[in-house]
């Protein structure tokens, strides 16, 4: 499986990690890089690993340190190519000679950005692939059987996923979807299969390498998630947040101001000018509910209520 992330940054580069769970590879591993990508580090389990040379987009990395089951971890950056184009093309590195059975993909927009996938990926929610990441786990948990050491941080690794697909769990249940009660059934199946491993006779610390399993930073709304197609290359629609904002705000002005001139009266500006406190006290809840910073609003809703009550008070006590 592969597990892939990346962060698009306004500056116009973008950050990432692969992660690949690799079963019973020795020989060296090939990667496909896209263009202008920077490697880093490379990890391989815990154990870090000198930086091999580039040559024409592919990188040579010595497996044989590898276990039966293994994680590769590297981390990147790169120059986005045509990143002010509506349509954009995200690459991610891609391992070559071997079979690829999950590529999960993850890309975290900084603000304004937004993301909607065009191709070369099946969109997913944060649930959809935090189940993927555990039948991965498990599917190793079988194959190091015979690997001591190996079976316990896997087995760490297993119940702290377990632990944060939670809370995922919760929002499913409370939020349903018509695809559910599918991923609560599959949900239920893995836990059974868990219920049956051995307990973890040992607490297994939070390293670098179990805290990406699911950062809590990826479960931001803005977040594309899905499973991307063999090759490693996607395509996005990407837009600016604000141009999006603006042009709702234009046509919310289009159909109120006609519906607003039919349905106002020239009497309410009339009483509103009678009942200045009443005027200020609108302004200062339309602020606070629309407008930017909201905090002005809730300053000018109490300073007209304070001065509305304080004459009031004063009139009392002169009398």
């Amino acid at each position: 499986m592969l597990d892939q992330r990346m962060w698009l940054h306004q500056q116009g580069n973008a950050s990432g990690l692969t992660h690949a769970y690799l079963s019973s590879v020795r020989n060296d591993l090939t990667f496909h890089l896209p263009p202008q990508i920077v490697i880093s580090a490379i990890f391989l389990d815990d154990h870090p690993l000198p930086l091999s040379v580039i040559n024409d987009g592919q990188m040579q990395i010595p497996m044989s340190d590898a276990g039966t089951e293994s994680v590769l971890t590297m981390a990147w950056s790169m120059t986005r190519q045509h990143k002010t184009r509506p349509i954009t093309q995200e690459e991610f590195p891609w391992p070559q000679a071997i079979t690829v059975e999950r590529n999960l993909i993850t890309i975290l927009p900084d603000d304004p950005l937004v993301l909607w996938s065009r191709s070369g990926v099946r969109k997913m929610n944060s649930l959809d692939q935090g189940l993927d990441r555990l039948e991965t786990l498990l599917d190793r948990q079988k194959a190091l059987a015979a690997e001591t050491r190996g079976a316990i941080l896997n087995r760490g690794m297993i119940q702290q996923l377990q632990a944060r697909l939670l809370n995922q769990t919760m929002l499913e249940v409370q939020k349903p979807t018509s695809s559910s009660p599918q991923r609560l059934a599959r949900r239920d199946q893995l836990v059974a299969v868990i219920d049956e491993l051995d307990p973890a006779t040992e607490v297994v610390p939070e390293n670098w390498q179990t805290k990406l399993l699911e950062e809590p930073v990826t479960d931001a709304s803005s977040t594309l998630r899905g499973q991307g197609i063999e090759g490693g290359v996607i395509q996005v629609w990407q837009l600016d947040r604000r141009w999006l904002q603006i042009g709702l705000t234009l046509v919310t002005a289009v159909i109120l101001i006609p519906l607003l001139r039919k349905i106002i009266r020239i009497e309410w500006s009339e009483w509103l000018q009678q009942h200045v406190a009443a005027s200020w006290l609108l302004l200062a809840t339309v602020w606070w509910l629309f407008l930017t910073p909201s905090v002005l609003g809730s300053i000018l809703l109490l300073t007209t209520l304070f001065r509305s009550v304080f004459p009031l008070k004063s009139s009392r006590s002169a009398s």
